[in-house]
C-alpha cells in the first residue's frame, strides 16, 4: 500500500503539512472495517485517532477533484495496456440518513433501498473493460430545495459556485464530458434505462468527433433518437460481448 499512496502523496500536501499518513490510515480503516464509518475504522487501524481522521477528510486543504483526475489517468493507463474494449458506465447509488444536516439529504428515491425515503444520492462514472472497473469520477446530487436554499448550503459547507441545481443525467453528461477532455479513453457509454432514455444527455456527451461509439442501457441499445431492444441477450454475458447497434458519442481512445 506504501507504494500506492506515493503516486498520490503530492495532493495530500499543504506548505507547511503532509497528509501521507492520514491517507493510509483512511485506506487501511477502508479494507479492515466492515462498517466504514470513521469511529468504526479507527478501531481497526493501529495508531489512529477518530478526531484527526475526521478533519482529514473533512476540513484538511487537499482537493478531492485532483485526486478523482489522478485515479482516472492512472485507470486508463493500466486498460489501455489490454487490447479488450473499455466503455465509460454511469450509475448511481443512495445512502439512507436519518437528519437534516447531511449536504443534499432529502426524501428521494434511493437505489439500495428501492423505494423513496430521506437520505443523499451520488452520480458515479467508472471505466470499465471485461470483468475490471474502476471510479473515475463522482457528484453528490443536490436537489432544487437545497440549492433554492443558500443560507442552508452555506452552513453545510458547500462552496458557492456549486450551489446549482442539476439532474442526475446532468451530472452525469458533466462527468462525461470531463472524462473527455482529461483524454481518457473509451468505446462506448453505458448505463440502464434513467440514464439511458435520457435525450439530453445522450446528445449532450456528443463532441464532433469523428468516431462515436454506443450507449448502451441495461434494457437495449440506442440509436441516436431511437431504442432497439435485444429481447434475447442473456444476463450473464459480459459487456465487452454485447451487440451494438448504431452509436453516438465519441471517443479519446489514442
Amino acid at each position: 500500500m506504501g507504494r500506492f499512496i506515493l503516486r498520490y502523496e503530492n495532493l495530500f500536501r499543504s506548505k507547511t503539512h503532509t497528509y501521507s499518513d492520514k491517507v493510509t490510515q483512511y485506506l487501511r480503516g477502508l479494507f479492515q472495517s466492515e462498517k466504514r464509518n470513521i469511529e468504526k475504522m479507527c478501531e481497526k487501524v493501529k495508531d489512529s485517532n477518530m478526531q484527526n481522521l475526521q478533519h482529514f477528510s473533512s476540513n484538511s486543504p487537499w482537493d478531492a477533484e485532483s485526486v478523482m483526475k489522478r485515479v482516472a489517468s492512472d485507470t486508463d493507463k493500466v486498460f489501455r495496456k489490454n487490447e479488450e474494449k473499455t466503455g465509460l458506465l454511469i450509475d448511481e447509488s443512495g445512502w439512507k440518513k436519518q437528519g437534516k444536516k447531511s449536504v443534499g439529504v432529502a426524501r428521494q428515491y434511493l437505489g439500495s433501498s428501492g423505494k423513496v425515503d430521506n437520505g443523499q444520492v451520488g452520480v458515479f462514472v467508472s471505466l470499465v473493460q471485461g470483468d475490471k472497473v474502476g471510479i473515475i469520477g463522482t457528484r453528490l446530487y443536490l436537489p432544487a430545495e437545497w440549492t433554492d436554499d443558500r443560507k442552508r448550503c452555506r452552513e453545510a459547507g458547500i462552496p458557492e459556485d456549486k450551489i446549482v441545481f442539476k439532474t442526475r443525467c446532468e451530472l452525469g453528461t458533466d462527468m462525461i464530458l470531463s472524462a473527455g477532455r482529461e483524454g481518457i479513453g473509451f468505446e462506448w457509454v453505458g448505463g440502464d434505462g434513467f440514464y439511458g432514455n435520457d435525450s439530453k444527455l445522450r446528445y449532450g456527451t456528443d463532441l464532433s468527433s469523428s468516431v462515436f461509439s454506443p450507449f448502451i442501457t441495461d434494457r437495449n441499445v440506442s440509436v441516436g433518437s431511437k431504442t432497439v431492444s435485444e429481447k434475447n441477450r442473456s444476463r450473464d454475458r459480459r459487456i465487452s460481448e454485447w451487440r451494438c447497434i448504431g452509436s453516438f458519442g465519441y471517443d479519446h481512445r489514442k
